[in-house]
């Protein structure tokens, strides 16, 4: 499970990141606000990045990380 849940999150953060490279070099902004669409389209890749960690993060300590118990004396 945790090999395709980051097969997909990978793919996922490419696509993001070629959208948001191609919205930086449209330069295209908000009609009101003027805010660039890149700026905002970046939500998406930047989550993908922190689900990849979080998960590698969660999976290591619930299944590789040796279990270290104390003795109580």
């Amino acid at each position: 499970m945790y090999i395709v849940s980051m097969i997909v999150m990978i793919y996922f953060f490419m696509k993001g990141s070629v959208f948001v490279r191609q919205m930086f070099v449209i330069q295209r902004t908000t009609d009101i606000l003027n805010i660039p669409y890149y700026l905002i389209y970046s939500s998406f890749p930047i989550g993908c990045a922190l689900i990849i960690v979080n998960y590698s993060i969660a999976t290591y300590f619930k299944y590789l990380k040796p279990e270290t118990r104390e003795v109580a004396e």
